[in-house]
């Protein structure tokens, strides 16, 4: 017969057993309430993992921690990070394990350089087509041209969004940071991509290494047929002196608004924001602050 201690004991461990049960349930399913179809979309430059910043405290190791507590802060549905490289986009993969992942190196098109991942939340999409970009006439990964400092690209994805069933075309990019040409060619043939899914509502993340109104903007943004819109300034912000989104490491804001998203003018933006959280003690977890846009994906036409 079992004392009252024992019996204690076992009400105690089958309470814990239930508790942990319920705990490990709870940690196989995607908590995103399907019933809100508020789409989250976010942009961020991971920063490039480099010796030079380890050799100055900033590695990635020490700062992928934090820039993962952002990214789970504000939970986007949809995000487009930039300069990850092979192992930087597996981090990100693994520790979001309600997404799957699109993107390849630019280097050699597979895991060879800097990646411009796009990251979906499986609860929502399902897959439908998917490519990349090589900004350079031969269509290729790894060539510089145009004047480009380095091989540029943009990876894209088209996706069927299960919470409003309509068809998400999301495309991220890095342009380069010296020429100018070679932003307004990769841009305009972001533009092409796009006129090539008039069936697909348009979500376009990226470090374009431009500022608003600078004539790779004026390429996505023009007014035609499949123009885009600003989500930051359609939510109602206006950019001024304070707007930068290149910090440095270490919180700058002024400079340019470099890091956008920009969507199809039917998508009703709700809010959009300079993300400036600091999470770590003595800086940032990336030298970009990220940026985000809850918008609302209307039913009709997608022109």
């Amino acid at each position: 017969m079992l004392g009252a201690g024992n019996v204690a004991r076992r009400i105690v461990a089958a309470v814990c057993l239930v508790i942990a049960m319920q705990t490990a349930g709870c940690q196989t399913q995607d908590p995103r309430d399907v019933n809100d179809p508020t789409l989250r979309v976010m942009s961020y430059n991971l920063r490039v993992a480099n010796i030079g910043d380890t050799l100055t405290g900033r590695s990635w190791r020490s700062r992928r921690g934090d820039a993962m507590k952002l990214i789970k802060e504000y939970d986007p549905d949809l995000m487009g990070t930039q300069e990850g490289k092979h192992g930087q986009v597996k981090y990100v993969r693994k520790k979001l394990k309600w997404y799957d992942m699109h993107g390849a190196g630019r280097d050699n098109g597979k895991s060879g350089g800097e990646f411009c991942s796009i990251y979906y939340r499986k609860i929502r999409f399902t897959y439908e087509d998917s490519g990349h970009l090589w900004f350079n006439d031969a269509g290729r990964p790894g060539i510089r041209t145009w004047g480009s400092v380095f091989p540029r690209m943009a990876s894209w994805i088209k996706l069927h969004d299960e919470f409003t069933g309509e068809t998400v075309l999301a495309v991220n990019t890095h342009l380069d940071v010296i020429s100018s040409n070679s932003r307004e060619r990769s841009a305009q043939m972001i533009r092409e991509l796009i006129d090539q899914h008039p069936d697909a509502y348009i979500v376009l993340t990226g470090d374009f290494n431009c500022a608003v109104g600078s004539r790779p903007f004026k390429i996505l943004t023009g007014r035609n047929q499949r123009r885009l819109i600003d989500t930051y300034t359609a939510a109602g912000n206006k950019d001024g002196k304070k707007d930068g989104t290149h910090n440095s490491f270490r919180g700058k804001r002024s400079g340019d608004r470099i890091d956008w998203i920009l969507v199809s003018p039917k998508i009703k933006v709700l809010q959009a924001e300079i993300i400036r959280d600091k999470p770590l003690l003595d800086g940032y977890p990336s030298d970009h602050f990220p940026v985000i846009a809850s918008l609302r994906l209307p039913e009709g036409d997608k022109d």
